[in-house]
Order: C-alpha cells, then sequence, then structure tokens
C-alpha cells in the first residue's frame, strides 16, 4: 500500500479475489459426498482466485504506466521551460551588453568627430592644424579605449559605479563641454544619503550621455541646460538643448535601449521639441520621472 500513500491513485478491488477464495474454501466439505461437483467447484474457484489476481496486477501496472506517462510530460514540460528562460537570459545579456558598448563608445566617437571637424577647418583655414588639437585627439581615442575596458569589465564583475551619482554627471558634463563645443548648464539637487539603486544610476547617467550625445551630434546644439531633482518620492530629469527642433523623429538604438531602461525602473520618458523665446519649435527636451527608491 506504500505505493498509493504519494499518488492519487487508488489500490485495485480486491473483494472477487477474496471471494473466489471463499467458494474454494466453502466447497471442500461437499468433496465427500459429492466428489465430481465438489472438485469442479474447487478448481473454478481457484482459476477464478487466479484470473482474479491476474487482472489486479494488469490494473496496477497500467495504474503505474500511466502515472510514469504524466511524470515524463511533466518532466518534458520543465525541460522546454528551462531551455526558453535559458535562450531568453542570453538574449537578455546580448542586449545589455550593447547598451553599455554603445552609451560609451558613442558618447567618446561623438566627441572625437567633432575634434576631428575643427581640425580640418583650421588645416583649411591655416594650413597646420595646433599641437594641442591633435593632443586632444589623441586623448580622446585613448580615452575611448580605456571606456570600452572599463565597460567590459563593469559588465563581467557587475562592479557599481564607485563615484557618487551626482559626481559622476558632473564629471560627464565637463569632459562633455571640454570635448564638444557645448556649454551646459547644470542644476543637480541630490539628498546626500540616496535610496535608490544601482540600476537607477546607471540609467539616469546613460540617459544624461545619450541626451547630450544625440543633441550634439543630430541636433547640432551649442547650448543645453540639465536639471535632476529628488521631489516627493520621484526622480525628475530634464534635459533641454537649443538645437535643431526634435519633430516627430523616431527614436534609434541609443534612445530605444534608455526608453527601455526607464521604463523597467517603473519610469515615464518624455522626447519632445523644445521651444524657443518667441514660441516657436527649437531644439529638443528630454524628460523623465523616476520612482525614487529603487
Amino acid at each position: 500500500m506504500a505505493f498509493y500513500e504519494n499518488s492519487d491513485l487508488q489500490p485495485p478491488d480486491r473483494r472477487r479475489l477474496l471471494a473466489c477464495l471463499a467458494v474454494a474454501c466453502m466447497a471442500y466439505p461437499l468433496a465427500q459426498t459429492f466428489l465430481l461437483p465438489a472438485v469442479l467447484l474447487v478448481v473454478l474457484g481457484g482459476l477464478g482466485a487466479v484470473w482474479a489476481y491476474i487482472r489486479q496486477i494488469r490494473l496496477e501496472a497500467e495504474r503505474s504506466a500511466k502515472e510514469l506517462q504524466n511524470k515524463c510530460r511533466e518532466l518534458e514540460q520543465v525541460r522546454r521551460n528551462t531551455a526558453s528562460l535559458v535562450e531568453m537570459s542570453v538574449q537578455e545579456e546580448r542586449s545589455r551588453i550593447a547598451h553599455e558598448i554603445h552609451d560609451v563608445v558613442g558618447h567618446t566617437l561623438t566627441a572625437a568627430i567633432i575634434q576631428l571637424e575643427g581640425a580640418k577647418r583650421m588645416a583649411e583655414q591655416y594650413g597646420c592644424v595646433p599641437p594641442e588639437k591633435l593632443e586632444l585627439l589623441s586623448g580622446l581615442a585613448r580615452k575611448g579605449l580605456n571606456d570600452i575596458r572599463s565597460a567590459v569589465k563593469a559588465i563581467r564583475s557587475e562592479g557599481v559605479r564607485a563615484m557618487p551619482l551626482e559626481a559622476a554627471l558632473r564629471e560627464l558634463i565637463q569632459c562633455t563641454e571640454e570635448t564638444m563645443e557645448i556649454a551646459i548648464e547644470a542644476d543637480i539637487s541630490l539628498p546626500a544619503t540616496p535610496d535608490w539603486g544601482r540600476l537607477t544610476e546607471q540609467a539616469l547617467y546613460s540617459a544624461l550621455q545619450e541626451g547630450l550625445t544625440n543633441g550634439i551630434r543630430h541636433g547640432r546644439c551649442s547650448q543645453a541646460r540639465f536639471s535632476l531633482r529628488a521631489s516627493e518620492g520621484r526622480l525628475r530629469f530634464r534635459l533641454v538643448n537649443d538645437g535643431e527642433p526634435y519633430g516627430s523623429a523616431v527614436p534609434g538604438f541609443g534612445l530605444s535601449s534608455m526608453i527601455e531602461r526607464v521604463k523597467l525602473l517603473g519610469g515615464r520618458v518624455s522626447i519632445r521639441s523644445s521651444a524657443d523665446a518667441d514660441g516657436n519649435p527649437a531644439g529638443c527636451e528630454l524628460s523623465i520621472d523616476l520612482p525614487q527608491a529603487g
């Protein structure tokens, strides 16, 4: 009976077996008076008992086989689910690496392109390129290589950014101003003890990096205003530039990745044309609203 204790199956009915054995036992006393009928009755009773026992074994075997088939189907479903999860994990990891490399390389290469264009103009106008301009280009190339190495190292080690968020944002702004010929007005007000997680910091840093890169590269802006404040349990991010109107452009890979990150953290993203002093469309305004705790 132990077989059935952990199973939904019920043991087979043994009443037929007991009835056949009872008939055989009752027929034995009749053998002294009615020998042949008694013998036949005993034989039939014995055969019935054997048949009942065989039938019982067959039913138990069928039930065991059915249970095994059910378990096999469950295991196959588990295997398929596991394979799907593994494939999803691989795709997510590939996407994450692509986002990291895009953010790092895109920003540095944009700075290098701007400096190269400036060096070209100077060469055409003065017939030479100042050594400090060449040194800046060399520094950008080295920075790009170091940034790629740092991104790969961070991906492998899952290390958090050692620098606090505000300091990292200000460093990014300073580096952008020095290498991309843009003036950025920054207003950052964050609590001394933040209660948000690493993913939130990465999303905000990448959003500023992508917003500046896109505004300079595609919008050809020369000025930008950035603000980040913590208020009423929310982080409110706003970046406005004076470049070409954003219009109804379709977000590229970088902006799409940034929007996806923010939404996964429960935030909202708005990208639209800003307005000049006369109310006409001008530049681009990127706004992000994120839960402060995360």
